[in-house]
């Protein structure tokens, strides 16, 4: 795998991660993922192009776990620090290190997307 191919990958997961409806809630959390729904919609190419969009959009994510209630807090900073090694990753890196990261944040992103639908009534992808 390339490594433009492993942005534009990572790129993907990111969009994907980013709410695309945004109904209701209203805590912290909820009122964060409906800001980052604001902030990068439409943006894949801009963040595979632009490494500090990128990086902005990491810290952003790690706002949002670090503000996720208990019991969804774990599997949202796993997401981050695996979404963040996929995106500090070089071209000699392992491809198979980064297939198997992209499956951990695809299998990871199920359950964030039915926990913020639950409690936010925000829907991920």
């Amino acid at each position: 795998m390339t490594l433009l191919t492993r942005l534009g990958t990572i790129a993907g997961a990111a969009v994907l991660a980013l709410p695309l409806t945004a109904c209701g809630g209203d805590s912290e959390f909820c009122d964060q993922l409906d800001d980052l729904s604001t902030k990068y919609s439409g943006t894949q190419n801009a963040l595979v192009e632009n490494p500090e969009m990128m990086n902005n959009l990491v810290a952003d994510m790690r706002s949002i776990a670090e503000s996720a209630p208990d019991d969804i807090r774990s599997e949202w900073e796993n997401y981050v620090d695996t979404f963040d090694s996929l995106v500090s990753m070089s071209e000699e890196d392992d491809a198979a290190d980064a297939a198997t990261a992209i499956a951990e944040l695809e299998s990871s992103r199920e359950r964030l997307d039915e926990h913020a639908m639950q409690e936010c009534d925000v829907q991920l992808s």
